[in-house]
């Protein structure tokens, strides 16, 4: 799985000649620090690792020994990567780079709006737009959607438009929203 945050791996073993120093807990080969004891509990023994969410990356936590009586018994592993890491988006409109700092931009035919998202673990499901869409002498109507795979999106219609895109990675990091705006009048003066 993917986190953004700390993960508590819980660690079990069932042994009636239970020797807690022949039990190996490793993360990615290294040496794993319990977060306490081992606790026994109706003849099972429990204890947990606990990954720091700073220790972002892929992780892979395996558990190995044997008993009081040199039985090694199966050795087991879970695997899962933390990531912090916003995704980041950038946009086109016709094909130009487009920064909200360019502010309004006009037209008079089809808009074509292109988001890019940067990330290393992307969630190709999970880009969240919002629209925002005033036609002349309207309301504005406002719709939202999430996109599973189209990064690319036409505008036909004359009004005025405002598009909120959001990515959201695997680890559910959102993005910053980003922002384009833009008028298309087809109406001659």
């Amino acid at each position: 799985g993917f986190y953004n945050t700390a993960v508590k791996v819980k660690l079990t073993v069932k042994d009636v000649n239970f020797n807690a120093d022949k039990i190996s807990v490793t993360d990615n080969g290294t040496e794993a620090v319990l977060d306490g004891d081992w606790i026994l509990d109706n003849d099972v023994y429990t204890a947990t690792v606990t990954v720091d969410k700073d220790a972002e990356g892929s992780h892979n936590i395996k558990i190995s020994g044997s008993d009081n009586a040199g039985v090694g018994g199966v050795s087991k592993n879970v695997s899962f990567i933390i990531d912090k890491t916003i995704p980041e988006v950038s946009l086109s409109v016709n094909g130009n780079t487009y920064t909200e700092d360019m502010g309004v931009k006009f037209f008079a035919d089809t808009v074509v709006v292109k988001a890019y998202v940067s990330d290393t673990n992307e969630d190709l499901g999970d880009l969240r737009i919002q629209v925002t869409k005033t036609v002349p002498g309207q309301q504005a109507v406002t719709y939202e959607y999430t996109s599973t795979s189209e990064r690319e999106f036409t505008y036909t219609d004359e009004a005025d438009y405002t598009i909120n895109f959001i990515a959201v990675d695997k680890a559910n990091n959102p993005s910053a929203v980003r922002t384009v705006r833009f008028k298309m009048d087809k109406t001659a003066p």
